[in-house]
């Protein structure tokens, strides 16, 4: 059984030699091994190198050595537990064991092992632990062979005192714990690296040596053999583009521009495609500045770079058709802006393109068959435009071509030809056939476009204008579009705020019996009281509050305000009536019949007084819905009348089933009575019709005898005209309604 060996008692050791020949004859006489008799530490001796005690295992056969040692122990002043085994055997069993052991002494020499073996034995259960190898012979060799392996001290046992073994085991202990930190340190590092995946690079600026680890090299498919091994080497599978980005990365950081190197490049793959990688790197410098070594990571970030090229592409690219998106084309648009300003003889232009009834595509095939229409034509705009030129989608049903290097407006209106001819072609889309067109509008480049939204919204300007003339047609812009276009955005914030500041007013025309001259009834018309224009007619700001949808609050105030004077009227007269235009806008609200109704209570008119007028465009847009809805308005009580009759598109079987009252023949045919033949035919048709439907009629713009004489020959019953009276404001309605229908 192994016990610890305690420190010996100073008291039972033999008393030092006094002289240099006592001295002397001791080691002449020799000891029963190779140690020498101990020397005493002088008073001045170093201090043990912790204050707990190390524990130290001795593997040693011989006793008297080993008491050799335990006394020189002692003597250096080093706390201490010492443990004392004979064989290897039982060393390395105590090292594999839970036994806390510090240090390990070791004997080159024992029963069950010799010479280096011992040693190897030994480091390969307690590689970890400092080792300092004792023998009794002088041999250089077997030292070197002990330290390249892993000791930390080789001593001569004939050579040992106090002061060298203390001075060992100290060095060992701190060599040991230095070795231990620094591999801790690269474990560590080791780990960071193989989990964060990344390669490791190491350039030698002197012997132009890089080494790369093989993770890089997998990243790449590399073979061990086919590492790059200098920098010439290296560059060589960096992508063509890059290397100079590289490469001038690379020397500024050498100069001391940059603190770090940082640089994203292409490397080619072993199959031939390219990777991205991710290169960091530290410059190492001499005590001059001067660097020496450069070392850092390499990560594979094509995943990363795969996904930031896609955001890109996304970001200026519809994910509908795949075309460029208004981000994109605004880009491109700016760049020909800055090549005209570079070159007076460049020229360019801007076609803006919009799809006519697309809605009603949408609405009668489904959304899916409208996109998918989208992506066809989109298909066939690319197919279309030249090399250089840009084809866009802006958004819904709008596509902008950007005409690179356009000669003259000649040739700009044979482009736009030819894209409508194009767009005017029946597209194939699943099952369906659909014949669509486009209103294209034109905006040529010039030196006062400062930005390039600028020109893309004249462009969008003038598509409106061709709109407005009747679609599938083309408008180049010019100057007063924009003037107009600027005077109709005033006019529609000047609109938005009218109800609010009660700009708006109401007078009344006097509809007449044309045979007796009695006031029937009143059209209510709008008027607005402009703050700056002055009183402005329907004719001015109507049809911007149709299109804005301004159109209905200011039409429920319309009815609102008539019913309220034909309620006053009827005061004096009980069946004095008020006739109210509604819009396309109004009839199309859902909730048209509950709003009249309610107005009617509100106001406590007669539903019968109340006239609604509609336009042959409100009817044709949605027969059956309006349809509906007229049935229902009649069944309030209320009359209707159909405006401007003769303009637009009735059809007779719609007309027939349709819950009407009176045609009102548009001023156009009245105007010309008299002075065309037609005219006067297509009167009295309207005439013959209306009585064959059960109808009345009433003329609209009677403003001479002539035309009233006229209108009394074909039959026409009522009319209303600046003949009989202009429109009147509230006060005259109510002075008129009593001197000619009341008391």
């Amino acid at each position: 059984m192994l016990e610890p060996i305690e420190p010996p008692n100073r008291s039972s050791l033999a008393p030092a030699p006094e002289t240099t020949e006592e001295y002397d004859a001791g080691l002449t006489a020799g000891p029963r091994s190779g140690f020498p008799r101990p020397v005493p530490l002088p008073a001045h001796h170093e201090p043990a190198v912790s204050d707990d005690s190390i524990e130290v295992l001795l593997i040693e056969d011989s006793p008297s050595d080993a008491d050799f040692i335990r006394e020189m122990l002692s003597l250096s002043g080093i706390s201490y537990r010492l443990t004392c085994v004979d064989r290897v055997g039982l060393a390395t069993a105590i090292l594999k064991g839970t036994s806390r052991v510090d240090l390990v002494l070791l004997d080159f020499s024992l029963p069950d092992c010799e010479g280096i073996t011992t040693f190897e034995r030994v480091h390969a259960v307690a590689s970890r632990l400092p080792i300092i190898v004792l023998t009794s012979t002088k041999d250089d060799e077997l030292a070197s062979e002990a330290v390249r392996k892993g000791a930390q001290d080789y001593l001569v046992k004939w050579e040992v005192n106090q002061n060298l073994i203390a001075r060992s085991i100290r060095y060992a202990i701190a060599r040991k714990t230095s070795e231990e930190a620094l591999r801790e340190s690269e474990e560590r590092y080791a780990l960071a690296v193989q989990g964060a995946n990344d390669g490791v690079w190491d350039w030698d600026l002197r012997s132009d040596q890089i080494y790369f680890s093989p993770r890089y090299g997998a990243m790449l498919g590399w073979q061990p053999e086919n590492h790059p091994g200098s920098a010439s080497e290296w560059f060589a599978t960096i992508h063509a583009e890059d290397l100079p980005v590289v490469q001038e990365a690379i020397t500024a950081h050498l100069e001391g521009g940059t603190p770090h190197f940082t640089i994203e490049y292409r490397s080619r793959h072993r199959d031939g495609s390219y990777r991205w990688v991710l290169a960091r790197a530290l410059a190492v410098r001499d005590q001059a500045g001067r660097p020496y070594r450069m070392a850092g990571s390499l990560t594979d970030v094509t995943g990363r770079k795969h996904v930031e090229e896609e955001l890109a592409y996304s970001a200026f690219h519809d994910p509908l058709t795949g075309l460029p998106n208004r981000a994109l084309f605004l880009d491109r648009l700016g760049q020909l802006m800055s090549q005209s300003r570079r070159r007076a003889s460049y020229s360019y232009a801007v076609l803006f393109m919009d799809l006519d009834r697309f809605k009603n595509i949408n609405d009668s095939l489904g959304h899916s068959v409208g996109d998918r229409l989208l992506i066809t034509i989109a298909h066939s705009l690319q197919a279309f435009v030249r090399h250089g030129d840009t084809i866009a989608r802006l958004g819904g049903d709008e596509f902008a071509m950007l005409a690179n290097d356009v000669s003259d407006q000649a040739d700009l209106c044979r482009i736009a030809e030819r894209l409508l001819d194009r767009l005017r072609l029946p597209f194939k889309v699943g099952e369906h056939e659909i014949f669509t067109s486009a209103s294209v509008g034109i905006a040529a480049g010039a030196a006062h476009y400062k930005h390039p939204e600028e020109i893309l919204r004249d462009a969008d300007t003038a598509m409106y204008r061709a709109k407005a003339r009747g679609k599938s047609c083309y408008e180049i812009f010019d100057g007063t579009m924009h003037h107009r276009a600027v005077a109709l955005l005033a006019l529609e914030t000047d609109l938005r705020r009218a109800l609010d500041r009660s700009e708006f007013v109401v007078h009344f025309q006097p509809i007449v019996n044309i045979r007796t001259n009695m006031v029937q009834s009143f059209e209510a018309l709008v008027r607005w009281r402009h703050p700056t224009r002055g009183l402005l007619q329907p004719c001015e700001f109507i049809s911007v509050a149709e299109e804005t949808g301004i159109i209905v609050p200011i039409g429920a105030w319309v009815l609102k305000e008539a019913c309220r004077y034909a309620h006053e009227w009827q005061k004096y007269h009980p069946q004095a009536s008020v006739s109210v235009n509604l819009s396309p806008r109004e009839i199309q609200q859902a909730n048209i019949v509950e709003t009249v109704a309610a107005i009617i209570q509100e106001s406590k008119i007669i539903p019968s007084t109340l006239i609604l007028e509609l336009t042959e465009g409100a009817l044709a847009e949605d027969p059956a819905g309006v349809g509906e809805k007229l049935v229902r308005l009649r069944a309030l009580g209320v009359k209707v009348y159909i405006d401007d009759f003769g303009t637009g598109y009735s059809s007779l079987s719609h007309l027939q089933r349709l819950p009407c009252d009176t045609l009102k023949i548009d001023r156009s045919f009245v105007g010309n009575l008299g002075s065309e033949k037609r005219s006067g035919e297509i009167v009295q048709a309207i005439v013959a019709l209306a009585r064959n439907l059960g109808m009345h009629v009433v003329a609209e713009g009677i403003e001479t005898k002539e035309q009233l004489q006229e209108l009394r020959r074909l039959g026409c019953e009522l009319g209303q005209g600046f003949w009989f009276s202009a429109p009147l404001e509230p006060a005259a309605a109510v002075a008129l309604v009593r001197k000619r229908l009341g008391k």
